[in-house]
């Protein structure tokens, strides 16, 4: 590679300086890479890896409970309920400008209260009682 002469803006920057100081034969080293990253990136990072884990699990979980008959129905629900779910995530981020802070994190605390609420009043009622109590079924009959 071709040094960089000072006129450069890329090379004049903080984080390019920052970053080219950690290059070993052109590759960025990973602990360097994460330590010199924001919050925000790091957060992400640790976000996406965590998905990446429960994501099949998950999905290999509705599979193997769900009858044969409707199978790829119930995959669909899950996937379904990934969508509804990141629809939520961005209208509630749409509110971040428009609210003011403490407003929006008591939004966020009211929205985890209230389900915590439907949660629990909804394994009070009957049908999910029977359904806890029933033996589990068998995959080897």
């Amino acid at each position: 590679p071709t040094p960089r002469c000072s006129s450069d803006s890329r090379a004049s920057s903080p984080s390019h300086s920052r970053r080219s100081a950690f290059r070993t034969g052109g590759r960025i080293e990973l602990i360097s890479r994460i330590a010199f990253t924001e919050a925000w990136e790091r957060f992400s990072l640790l976000n996406s890896i965590g998905f990446s884990n429960v994501f099949p699990v998950g999905l290999a979980l509705y599979s193997k409970s769900a009858p044969k008959a409707v199978a790829g129905t119930i995959m669909g629900v899950y996937y379904l309920h990934l969508f509804a779910g990141n629809n939520l995530v961005g209208w509630l981020g749409g509110l971040l400008e428009k609210m003011p802070g403490t407003q929006f994190w008591l939004l966020h605390v009211g929205l985890v209260g209230g389900s915590a609420a439907v949660m629990f009043l909804a394994s009070r009622l009957p049908v999910f009682r029977v359904a806890a109590l029933s033996p589990p079924k068998s995959n080897l009959e």
